[in-house]
Parts: structure tokens; sequence; C-alpha cells
């Protein structure tokens, strides 16, 4: 069995960056869920998310790399 892992914050790149959240190995879309730096909300579409379901939120940024 795999334990749950849990954060104190979430990586927050602003606008030099994104977030996918996949649930059951499934990328969900952008307006089904909000984050920032303190938490994570999914929001309620009627189906059920069953206790165990992979859960991954993945934050991607972006350095720009300039040239001197």
């Amino acid at each position: 069995m795999i334990k749950a892992k849990t954060v104190a914050k979430f990586i927050d790149f602003g606008q030099e960056g994104y977030f996918n959240l996949y649930v059951n190995g499934a990328l969900q879309e952008g307006k089904l869920y909000h984050v920032n730096s303190d938490a994570l909300t999914i929001i309620s579409t009627g189906q059920t998310i069953y206790k165990g379901t992979p859960i991954i939120l993945e934050s991607i940024g972006f350095i720009i790399a300039r040239k001197k």
C-alpha cells in the first residue's frame, strides 16, 4: 500500500508556470480545480472520488534564460 504524502505548501510559479491535476491517471480540465500555495480545491461534479484514488498535482515552472 502506498502512503499518502502531505505537503506544507504547493510551489506556485505564478505567471511563469501552471498546474496539472491528475485523478486516477486522467488529466483534469483546469476549470475543475483551483490551486494556491496553501490548498488544492476540487470542484464537485457529482462524481465520487474513492478513498485510495491516486491524486497527483504537478507544478510546472519556467525560467527565461537571457543571453549576455
